[in-house]
């Protein structure tokens, strides 16, 4: 079974039963479901001090850090061009179900109804940058969770992964389900291009949210000095907002490294995701200095 394939049953554990603790950590700023920009993470953001991230006794508790300890680190000096970057790490560990070393601001919600730009930059690291063969790792997610009733989605309903063969991919899942554990009645996979480690990727979604066909997923994909191109990579149509027992999720953005266990260390470094009204907002956040 293809990593692809098998992703539908991954996210079915909620957060705080994996086993790597719950703690909050590194103000986020600024944000909100009407502002025009929304920094969800970049070394602005953190202050650009080298270190690792800090907990919640010095931030607050509105962000969430799912991580090992010294899994999520700030390097204020250059990383292949980008003169501030945030690391995730994940160690060997070939027991239990996941791995995981994951940001999130679950106060920044996008609901059906919503069309927003987002733009990330990721660089695989050298030395393992995929999964094994059979296993999956999920780069950035949208998960979709009703947070003042604890229900979640089960499974993201948009996801970039990496492949044990060295592709990165959309996932999208959509439509209405009894339960989070239940598949979700639209799941398809986009091959966005060969995952290269060692260099920055730069990609934007511009998504419609949408519990019926009026949702849209479109999705470009580069490596630093390349153009994006004209049309988007992928243009997928159809429900990408889940609905649990009867419950419309909204969703919030989760960034890092979230794979199936292995028995090898892994390593990537995020030079910022943000949400924005519009393309040239996320066209701006690619190019700002921080990024060359």
């Amino acid at each position: 079974m293809t990593p692809g394939a098998s992703f539908s049953q991954r996210r079915l554990i909620p957060p705080v039963l994996l086993g790597l603790g719950l703690i909050t950590a590194l103000a986020l700023a600024g944000l909100g479901g009407g502002a025009s920009y929304s920094r969800i993470l970049s070394c602005a953001a953190t202050g650009g001090h080298a270190g690792v991230l800090p907990d919640s006794r010095s931030i607050g508790s509105e962000n969430r850090l799912y991580s090992p300890p010294d899994g999520a680190r700030v390097i204020a000096a250059a990383v292949d061009g980008v003169s501030c970057a945030v690391r995730f790490n994940v160690y060997a560990r070939p027991g239990g179900l996941t791995n995981r070393s994951e940001i999130s601001r679950p106060q920044v919600l996008w609901r059906s109804g919503q069309t927003k730009w987002y733009a990330l930059s990721l660089l695989l690291g050298r030395r393992h940058p995929w999964p094994g063969r059979g296993g999956w790792m999920i780069v950035t997610q949208f998960f979709a969770e009703d947070v003042h009733h604890g229900l979640s989605g089960g499974s993201p309903p948009v996801a970039i992964e990496v492949t044990s063969s060295g592709h990165l991919v959309l996932d999208i899942r959509g439509g209405r389900k009894v339960a989070p554990t239940a598949a979700a009645p639209l799941s398809a996979e986009y091959d966005l291009g060969t995952a290269t480690s060692g260099v920055w990727h730069d990609l934007l979604l511009r998504v419609t949210w949408s519990t019926d066909a009026a949702g849209r997923v479109e999705a470009w994909q580069r490596t630093r000095g390349q153009r994006f191109t004209r049309t988007p990579q992928v243009d997928a149509r159809g429900p990408n907002v889940l609905t649990v027992a009867g419950d419309v999720l909204p969703v919030y953005a989760e960034v890092g490294i979230y794979r199936s266990s292995a028995r090898f260390p892994q390593v990537t470094y995020f030079g910022g995701l943000g949400a924005f009204a519009s393309r040239r907002g996320a066209d701006a956040f690619l190019e700002r200095p921080a990024h060359r």
